[in-house]
Formats: structure tokens, sequence, C-alpha cells
């Protein structure tokens, strides 16, 4: 070990260690391709002390390593388990600033270690985790929040070196973090504030404002009244922005207040809000997704009446392709409840799709088998796909 572990020029660093030269300036300190040599020694060669050199300065934070020799590369040799910082790093910003576990979070300052995993992040004394990148110049890292910090507060986030409790060299950042709770996905956040328009036939896109949405558009479900729900098709990266389009089953549905909830059923949702407006819809124009008709994926909407059913679902819903890495794509004949479960029978997502073809992304399922749900009215059907 050595302390401290961060030193601006002329600062005493004492390392600690064993089988150290007795004759102090034999034994050589290397910072990446810089060295100094030893000024002081212990009588039975357990700890030397050194004074950082002016040519460290500004030089990335790295892990030291002590020889016998000018050259880093010649042996006998030993390296710290962690680096020493000739600069205090900083921080400057990060985003999101909420999240549940697994969301990726880009930190932005100076002086991090180009080795990510020597670059620790701690939220209060809820533990810490490691950077799994860092860009070339060491002023960007990121990292996932782990499963262990979605129970605690918000706080500050620390980055140092070392991982156990925080300690210096360290930066901390001015913005909070608040993690989501992993079983709700969302936060005590969760609000909406506008969205617009205010009013729409089915397949108008509607944004909705606010803050603590899911970062996983698939986790946010907008409902109107009775008439239904929709999931979002997109959220910005920070969970203050989210965007869907009204579905079929509200065409003829009475104006209401939209309700944003992390389940199909808000009922029973402990986490929800509501809008103080209401959306009004209105009646379909054969004009509103004349530009989206042909294109799959989409969620637009055909405006050809539905047809009857008169083949069993598993005949007229196409799924494709099994096994698939990346996503499915469903063509089905009318408006579909579709609802993806796993091994263990956890709904992970769940949603409506409107008549047409459309591109399901399964990049962020596990390999395995899945049972995928598929419902039309009174009617429904089962596929088990696999993902490779």
């Amino acid at each position: 070990d050595f302390t401290p572990r961060l030193g601006t020029a002329d600062t005493k660093i004492t390392l600690r260690g064993t089988g150290f030269n007795l004759r102090a300036d034999y034994n050589m300190v290397h910072l990446a391709a810089s060295m100094i040599r030893v000024t002081e020694v212990n009588s039975d060669g357990t700890e030397l002390k050194f004074l950082v050199p002016d040519s460290w300065t500004g030089a990335a934070p790295s892990p030291l390593t002590i020889n016998f020799d000018e050259d880093v590369s010649v042996g006998p040799k030993a390296t710290s388990a962690f680096p020493f910082a000739p600069t205090p790093p900083t921080i400057t910003d990060f985003i999101p600033k909420t999240g549940p576990t697994d969301t990726e979070i880009t930190l932005r300052g100076t002086g991090f270690v180009l080795n990510a995993s020597y670059n620790y992040i701690h939220l209060g004394t809820g533990g810490q985790v490691r950077a799994h990148e860092v860009n070339l110049t060491g002023t960007e890292l990121k990292f996932r929040v782990p499963a262990y910090w979605s129970s605690i507060a918000a706080g500050a986030l620390i980055l140092n070196f070392s991982s156990p409790a925080p300690d210096t060299p360290g930066a901390t950042s001015t913005a909070s973090f608040t993690p989501v709770p992993a079983e709700e996905g969302a936060s005590s956040l969760l609000a909406l504030t506008d969205f617009s328009p205010k009013t729409g036939a089915p397949c108008t896109e509607v944004t909705i404002k606010g803050t603590g949405f899911h970062l996983k558009p698939y986790k946010n479900f907008i409902h109107l009244s009775d008439a239904g729900y929709i999931v979002a098709h997109e959220v910005n990266a920070i969970g203050t922005e989210l965007k869907f389009r009204v579905p079929d089953s509200w065409e003829k549905a009475s104006a209401g207040k939209l309700t944003l909830s992390f389940s199909d059923d808000p009922i029973t949702d402990p986490i929800k809000v509501s809008t103080s407006a209401d959306f009004t819809p209105t009646a379909i124009k054969e004009t509103d997704c004349e530009k989206d008709k042909d294109t799959p994926g989409t969620g637009s909407r055909n405006f050809a009446p539905n047809p009857i059913l008169s083949i069993r679902l598993e005949q007229s819903i196409s799924v494709r392709p099994n096994p698939a890495s990346q996503y499915i794509e469903i063509d089905t004949p009318a408006p579909t409840h579709l609802k993806i479960i796993d091994p263990t029978g956890k709904v992970l997502r769940a949603e409506q799709i409107a008549r047409g073809l459309h591109r399901i992304s399964i990049q962020d399922l596990s390999a395995g088998s899945y049972l995928l749900l598929l419902q039309i009215g009174s009617e429904g059907t089962s596929y088990t796909f696999i993902k490779s």
C-alpha cells in the first residue's frame, strides 16, 4: 500500500511492502514512463519514502511500480493495487441523474484512470461500482447502476480509486443521483408537467413532459380512463420526456386525464400520476397516418377495416425469426395485445400494437426461451421463441 494516494509536486509518499533495497537510491518508483529515486528506506526494507517529482504533474492516474532499474520493464518489480493521482480528479456533470438498476451513467470530469476498472463510483454508504469504460483522455467514464443502490436515498456521486468507503483522492458531484426502486421502475420524482397535443386520432404522436419516467420506453404505461393503455415508444436520456401514439382502442373513448404508471393496471399500481388537463380522442382522418401506411414497425395504424378472424390466430399471425438475437417481427391482421414472459412466469413486457408488421427489440433479454402471448379481442394464442 502507499499513502497518500493523491499528491502534487514535492508531496512525500510513503510506500509499504517487502524486499526493498536497503540503499534508498537503488529503489526506483515509476508512474507510467516517468521515474523517481527513493529518498528514504527503513532498516528492514518494508517502508520507503519519496517526493513526487515535477515531471509527474498533469500525468494520468496510474499504479506505481517499484524496481531497481531506470527501465520500468526490468524485473524484479512490484506494482501497487491502486493508482496514484498526481492531480486531483474532478466531476463536472453526469447524465442521467436518475435511473433503475442497470442504467448506464455517463460521468464527465478530469483525472480519471485510463484503466476503467480502477475508477470506483460511490453513492453515500450504498456501496461502490467500477466504471466499465473510460475515454482516451480520462475525461469521461461510464458505469451501470448496481442493484444494491435501488434501496438507498439520493445523494452525490463520489469518484475515487479505492473500493472501500469514499476517501481521497476523490471528487464529488454537485448534483445528486436518485436511484429508482428496482421492482417499481419509478421514483418519488415521478411527475407530469404537460403534454401535447391535447387532442388526436389514432396514430397521433403525443409528447408528455415531466420527471421520473422509466428509461426503458416499454415500462411506461399511458392510460385513458377505461379505454385501455399504450406504452411509450421513446423516452429521452434523463427520463423527462416520453412519446406514444394514440391507440385504436381510444378512438371512441370520452375525453379524460392521462395516467402514467409502470404496469398495465393503474388501480393497483402504487406508482402512478395523472395529467391536470384532459386528452380528447377524435375521429379518424384518412390523411393522419397516410405517410406511415406502408412503414412497418412504426406503430402506425392502417385504416382499412379490421378483418373478421375466420381462421385460427396462429395461422393469421406471423412471428419471425426463431431463434432471434436482436428482434422479432410480428405481422398481425388487427390491433393486438402482446406479452413477453420469462421461464419464471414474470411478465417482462406488455404493450398494444396496431395492425401490420412490427419489429420488437429483444436486445435487453438474456439468452433463453420466452413465451409470447398475443391477443386480438377475445381470442388469444401463444408462441415460444428462443433468444440466442
